[in-house]
């Protein structure tokens, strides 16, 4: 038989709990926050990539052959902050063979993984190029390498090869000059240009 001191007991219980799950809900939701308002900050990193935020010239060096002498053209450039500045996207726009070109590359750093991250697509192809890289301070540049499986090696003719790219950001506090170049690796293992690009800037 449940008596009314039982009873009591029991409804007592039954609240604790409550309240506890209700507690421990808020005090994750709090975690959760806490964690993604940590991995939103911006970082050091993200103000580095700030610093070529504005309107650019470009010129470009293009080895079809790396065995060739290089095309060379020009163009112009818009590098933006996006999302609260957690990323910096530049749209290239350049002509190739007499025909217009455009390009898109989407820097960013990730806290979490403390790496240097990059998105990038063009008009070359209908392939896109994701990667991670790091900061060498011995050259100035972020350093992204990965496996290109679309495009064709230059040196051999085949699908696949290794490549890297460097996004060189001088380290003075105004940045009037960076460069943004490809490169990949030969049979000889070799890193050969691909494109190298130099940047003036035009506007902040």
């Amino acid at each position: 038989m449940i008596t009314k001191n039982s009873f009591t007991i029991i409804i007592f219980s039954a609240l604790l709990i409550l309240l506890s799950a209700r507690l421990f809900a808020q005090e994750e939701n709090v975690i959760i926050k806490n964690y993604n308002l940590q991995l939103a900050k911006e970082s050091p990193p993200h103000r580095m990539l700030s610093k070529l935020s504005g309107k650019w010239n470009l010129d470009y060096k293009l080895w079809i052959n790396p065995e060739d002498e290089p095309e060379e053209g020009s163009g112009t450039a818009d590098a933006e902050l996006i999302l609260g500045g957690r990323f910096l996207q530049i749209s290239m726009d350049y002509s190739i063979f007499e025909k217009e070109f455009t390009s898109q590359h989407t820097f960013g750093y990730d806290i979490d993984l403390r790496r240097f991250s990059l998105f990038s697509i063009d008009e070359f192809g209908t392939d896109a190029i994701f990667e991670y890289g790091d900061l060498d301070l011995s050259i100035e540049s972020v350093v992204f390498t990965g496996i290109d499986s679309i495009s064709v090696n230059p040196s051999t003719g085949e699908k696949s090869y290794q490549y890297k790219i460097e996004l060189y950001i001088p380290t003075e506090q105004e940045v009037d000059q960076f460069g943004f170049n490809t490169y990949f690796l030969n049979p000889e293992g070799k890193w050969k240009p691909l494109m190298e690009t130099s940047f003036t800037r035009t506007e902040q």
